[in-house]
């Protein structure tokens, strides 16, 4: 998406819709450009680089001159989209590979506070943003998780069992499968009141 296209769907927004429209609009171009590189295929560690360096000029030009609350929330929405990029491709934040490779240096070397003595500008900020990234991908697996256990259950006409996984003992609670074949992971498991109104025993 040209600059100036992307100014003028955000050009009316300010506050925190401002903030989450330019959040979302980030996304949508990085995923664009990583879809368009990639031709399909799994993207490169260099190419998802290379795509965050040029949406990243991209969103500085777009956000230049929009009404924020606060200059700074513009790298900050590049600092916390970098970090949800790598985290959805499944891969390292390369500066913060190269934290780890300056810290073993630095171990080496013998210094007291290696992983201190390795850091540079912008390290922290890159394991924060992946650290957060990785933290909001759970919860939302596990929403979703949680919404597909519902509506297996609803479908049997019954609840799932309110005293939830460690509690399996309770008398009314059943194990089912979410999946066809042997279940792999408690992922894969639900459990379900069958008593119409549950009562713990004991």
């Amino acid at each position: 998406m040209k600059a100036k296209d992307a100014v003028k769907l955000l050009e009316g927004y300010t506050g925190n819709t401002l903030f989450q429209e330019a959040s979302k609009l980030y996304r949508l171009e990085i995923d664009n450009v990583i879809t368009t590189r990639s031709h399909g295929k799994q993207p490169s560690s260099n190419l998802i680089d290379g795509a965050i360096k040029q949406v990243n000029d991209w969103f500085k030009k777009v956000a230049n001159g929009l009404p924020w609350d606060k200059l700074e929330l513009i790298d900050k929405i590049i600092e916390w989209e970098r970090g949800k990029v790598w985290v959805k491709y499944k891969m390292m934040d390369p500066v913060l590979l190269n934290w780890r490779w300056r810290t073993q240096r630095a171990i080496l070397r013998g210094e007291p506070l290696p992983m201190l003595e390795a850091m540079k500008s912008g390290d922290l900020e890159a394991a924060s943003s992946m650290m957060l990234a990785r933290i909001q991908e759970e919860l939302q697996e596990y929403s979703e998780l949680e919404e597909r256990r519902k509506t297996f259950a609803s479908q049997m006409g019954k609840i799932l069992c309110p005293y939830g996984v460690e509690e399996r003992f309770c008398p009314h609670c059943s194990t089912f499968s979410l999946v066809e074949g042997i279940p792999t992971s408690t992922e894969d498991l639900v459990f379900i009141c069958m008593a119409d109104k549950c009562i713990k025993e004991g």
